[in-house]
């Protein structure tokens, strides 16, 4: 989105279209899903208000809740075990926990997961200390793919010397060899 638009004002800019030109062009451009927003811009009659009606669709304004929909909907297929998991969801799971852990998390993210430590089952125990997540109880396979309950476990499953780490490119890097490490294991 932000590079078609980048694009759209370069072209505009080294043409030296008029307002009319660009509104023209922009329309003419849309295909697909993004060609739709032509429907609902009919009363639209600027290139300014068409552009923010493509980015409130497309954009990351106002997406929380589908962002929300999508880690909620995110499976693993059924059999497939965590090592089985692609990787780079498996990353991506393990990340947004980290976010969590560091308090850079959306609050959709936040609100997803709970750590030992918040948990009133748990009192007094010695993991209240660890940066653990509690995996909500599931009676379903299917529950055990989403979010709330793989992202903790895979998270759980990580050397506790990478929970203490809160840079987060210092994180991934930590991460990347975790992840290396445990393939080549595998392999062997």
């Amino acid at each position: 989105m932000k590079t078609f638009l980048e694009k759209f004002e370069n072209c505009s800019r080294y043409l030296n279209w008029s307002e009319k030109d660009r509104f023209f062009h922009l329309s003419n451009a849309l295909e697909g899903t993004a060609g739709q927003v032509l429907w609902d811009a009919a009363n639209c009659c600027s290139v300014e208000a068409l552009i923010q009606l493509l980015r409130s669709r497309f954009g990351n304004q106002n997406q929380n809740e589908r962002f929300r929909a999508e880690l909620k909907s995110r499976r693993r297929k059924p059999g497939e075990s965590l090592q089985g998991l692609d990787q780079i969801t498996l990353a991506t799971q393990i990340v947004s926990c980290h976010l969590v852990q560091t308090k850079r998390a959306p609050q959709y993210l936040s609100d997803s997961l709970q750590t030992v430590a918040r948990s009133s089952s748990r009192p007094g125990l010695r993991s209240t200390n660890a940066a653990v997540y509690v995996k909500p109880r599931c009676r379903t396979k299917f529950g055990e793919r989403g979010f709330s309950h793989a992202g903790p476990t895979a998270w759980n499953s990580l050397p506790h010397h990478l929970h203490q780490i809160s840079d987060n490119g210092l994180f991934k890097r930590g991460l990347k060899t975790e992840i290396f490490r445990r393939a080549y294991i595998a392999s062997c």
